[in-house]
């Protein structure tokens, strides 16, 4: 039994394993993300997320070395994968609007990528560019990168090698 422990409230969580499993993701979707009990999704919506994120994690990342008593950098990626997954599909049960709120923070209905280049005064303009690495992503990499738990995949995915658009 892995001996860290996961703190994000004032409650501990002791790993069961440094790989990734269905029982570690659920406490981290409760301490980790935060998410309360009242907003808690049902099993069948994690037990989805969490298959989903294990088909789509780069499964390379299982042979990258960690250590005893800590999370893998692979049950990592399949956890903060499986969040993103979570915050596109849950739906809130009222009165709670815990996802909701989580979609409207982070902009997911609404995508925009580019980066203003210039400004202007005397009528005001601005100019708005794509750039090189944000025109070679596809979807998939766009849509991780709309909430801090895709943003984190990537970042773990992305140090271990290209697998999408930047490298």
């Amino acid at each position: 039994m892995a001996e860290t422990l996961l703190r994000r409230s004032r409650v501990a969580y002791a790993w069961t394993s440094e790989a990734p499993n269905f029982t570690d993701f659920q406490a981290w979707v409760q301490f980790m993300m935060g998410v309360p009990a009242d907003a808690m999704p049902d099993v069948t919506t994690l037990q989805m997320a969490y298959d989903e994120s294990l088909n789509l994690a780069l499964d390379d990342l299982a042979t990258v070395p960690y250590q005893a008593g800590s999370p893998s950098l692979y049950a990592l990626a399949v956890y903060n994968l499986a969040a993103a997954i979570l915050v596109d599909i849950v739906q809130d049960v009222p009165p709670s609007t815990f996802w909701s709120d989580i979609r409207n923070k982070f902009n997911v209905t609404m995508f925009s990528f580019s980066i203003v280049t210039g400004a202007a005064d005397q009528g005001t303009s601005k100019s708005a560019t794509v750039p090189d690495f944000i025109q070679s992503m596809g979807p998939l990499d766009l849509w991780l990168y709309q909430t801090p738990w895709g943003r984190q995949y990537m970042m773990i995915a992305g140090a271990w090698g290209g697998v999408w658009g930047i490298s």
